[in-house]
């Protein structure tokens, strides 16, 4: 049986020789373009762990200090030392030790309570070793280290000990574009990859990870809907002929950096008095964390791009539109966690509400029609209501 391919968006003329060729080309094309993409994102990452520096977001008991390194958050150290000191006898379960430190009035970093995730995640970290890590590699930090080794290997082994037969489970062929970036946009949580017989769904657990505060709790989006928003956002990126010029002008401004470092300096003094007032007994529990709260926020917001980084980023976007719908979804994948850190969806409305960048790409992400700049790290979507759905 005779079967004839057509595009919507493309003019591909597959009944002739030249317009066979220009499709290979084409496709050629997208295939060397995610893999420069990626080999350049990762000679960059590489450099920072081998300097010692860690990549993406610090994790909990840490916050970045004025050379870029981790600095150790006293308060949120000590709670670090007695989760693993708990696991460490042998008695205590990722659940028992967050339904402990919740009880206790501990909060994470971003002042919800913990989980049996989050403390999964928390006691197998090498990063509190004074470790860096790139893809299943260390490297020593230059941060300060709030485990010691002998600790820390023991929670390992109790941890194998604990370790349960391995469920068995058929392999998947699916592949979510957003696994593990997909957020809710009422609670923050990372919605879960769920595939059916007939759909697969990006999903809020909260009531499964032991959370009752998400009115969302449950609620799901049909990942084609969730990625066909994406495709989208994604096709839309337009750079003007002097992008580049733009880009290094703003952060290459002397006045802004040297306003960002002040600034920087003055939030980490005023973390330091909040800390020597709820040390002194002015401040309670609950006072002490909403101002760290406050504070860790907005320092986290103060980055500072790298030029280079960031041009070098702008080349790869300004042919993504023309990438994006030829690159398999295993590349398209991989194109998300290189240039974005989270999505978030309103499961009521059933539409992306919102993204936050990776570090380089933060400046160029203006250059999208659909996007605008939040002020807090990241950009609110508006899409064209007439395309949705």
């Amino acid at each position: 049986m005779n079967v004839v391919m057509t595009f919507a968006a493309e003019n591909f003329d597959f009944s002739t020789a030249e317009g066979r060729l220009h499709f290979h080309i084409l496709a050629v094309f997208a295939d060397w373009y995610v893999e420069n993409l990626a080999r350049e994102v990762r000679k960059g990452k590489i450099s920072r762990v081998r300097k010692g520096l860690h990549n993406n977001q610090l994790p909990f008991g840490y916050v970045k200090g004025p050379d870029g390194v981790g600095q150790v958050v006293p308060e949120e150290a000590e709670i670090i030392r007695r989760a693993y000191e708990l696991y460490a006898t042998g008695e205590y379960t990722d659940r028992r030790i967050a339904e402990f430190l919740n009880q206790a009035g501990f909060r994470t970093r971003r002042n919800r309570p913990w989980s049996k995730d989050s403390v999964r995640e928390l006691l197998q970290n090498e990063f509190y070793l004074g470790l860096v890590k790139h893809r299943g590699d260390l490297y020593p930090g230059l941060h300060e280290p709030i485990i010691s080794r002998d600790l820390f290997d023991r929670v390992q082994e109790i941890r194998r000990a604990h370790a349960q037969r391995p469920r068995l489970c058929s392999p998947t062929v699916r592949v979510y574009l957003l696994s593990g970036l997909a957020r809710c946009a009422h609670c923050g949580r990372t919605l879960r990859a769920q595939g059916g017989p007939r759909y697969s769904y990006y999903r809020e657990m909260s009531k499964i990870r032991g959370f009752a505060d998400c009115p969302m709790a449950g609620r799901s989006i049909r990942m084609e809907e969730a990625e066909a928003q994406l495709a989208r956002l994604m096709m839309a990126f337009t750079l003007p002929p002097d992008w580049r010029e733009e880009i290094r002008q703003a952060l290459e401004d002397e006045d802004q950096r040297k306003a960002v470092l002040v600034e920087r300096q003055r939030l980490r003094e005023k973390l330091r008095r909040v800390g020597e007032l709820y040390a002194d007994g002015i401040y309670s529990r609950a006072e002490y964390e909403a101002a760290r709260e406050e504070i860790e926020r907005r320092l986290e917001l103060l980055v500072l791009p790298d030029p280079g980084r960031t041009i070098h980023a702008g080349y790869h976007l300004e042919t993504l539109a023309e990438v994006w719908p030829l690159a398999t979804r295993a590349d398209q994948k991989e194109l998300c966690r290189l240039m974005l850190r989270a999505v978030y969806f309103d499961l009521e409305r059933q539409q992306m509400v919102r993204v936050v960048p990776e570090e380089d790409f933060l400046p160029l992400f203006r250059y999208n029609p659909y996007l605008e700049e939040d002020g807090e790290g990241g950009y609110r979507v508006h899409l064209p209501e007439d395309q949705e759905g």
